[in-house]
């Protein structure tokens, strides 16, 4: 691989310490973690007590104030999905972590879904959901076009492979549903600002890192 492919150069500060390479995808214009982890492996960079979006601690300042802006985050969210059309309000979150957004959905009229692939978030989200949350595989036993609203806030980047789990939702998404995608900006001031420092980098956690072209041209695809 030649250097003059090579965007950045990022460490992983919070499990591995390994380094990593992103590299500009050409087509779309996104950027791709390199080398990305065997996927039956991937599960291994998300075992830290640090990781906060698969537990309920708070145990310190940090978590504290994680808490506090996530609990701001969940009524903007909610007035978002509130603000479609929708009779049945049928709702997916993919990744929807322990299941404080579908909590607060499921209080408001809305008939949840969540997928989650981490064992120990999933069991806290249906702790609070009625073992509405369930693992990946449950994506491909869902009917077809039975939900209003997808969400997936700040979880594509994580995913193997993006393209096929576009298309995955799209055919479980009702002809006039929505989808939510929220992802890190590489390109907005803060990236620039901290370059290789920037936390939303999270290798290799981290497997795309999306611009607003980039992301538009993904999904015009």
């Amino acid at each position: 691989m030649k250097d003059s492919n090579i965007f950045l150069k990022v460490k992983d500060h919070s499990v591995s310490g390994e380094s990593f390479q992103l590299i500009k995808n050409e087509t779309y214009g996104f950027l791709e973690t390199f080398p990305q982890p065997e996927e039956a492996m991937l599960s291994e960079y998300y075992k830290t007590e640090d990781y906060i979006s698969h537990t309920d601690s708070r145990r310190n300042l940090l978590e504290k104030v994680y808490h506090l802006i996530r609990n701001i985050s969940l009524k903007k969210k909610l007035k978002l999905i509130n603000s479609f059309q929708s009779d049945e309000k049928n709702l997916l979150d993919v990744g929807c972590g322990t299941g404080d957004f579908l909590k607060v959905a499921q209080l408001n009229s809305w008939q949840v879904s969540g997928i989650e692939p981490n064992e120990q978030a999933r069991q806290i989200a249906n702790q609070k959901t009625k073992n509405m949350v369930f693992g990946i595989e449950q994506l491909s036993r869902f009917e077809k076009h039975s939900f209003d609203v997808i969400s997936l806030w700040h979880v594509l980047e994580h995913l193997p492979n993006p393209r096929e789990h576009i298309s995955i939702l799209k055919s479980l998404l009702k002809e006039n549903g929505t989808l939510i995608i929220a992802v890190p900006n590489y390109k907005s001031y803060d990236a620039q600002h901290y370059k290789n420092f920037w936390a939303a980098y999270d290798v290799p956690r981290h497997l795309w890192h999306f611009s607003q072209l980039s992301i538009s041209r993904l999904f015009d695809s």
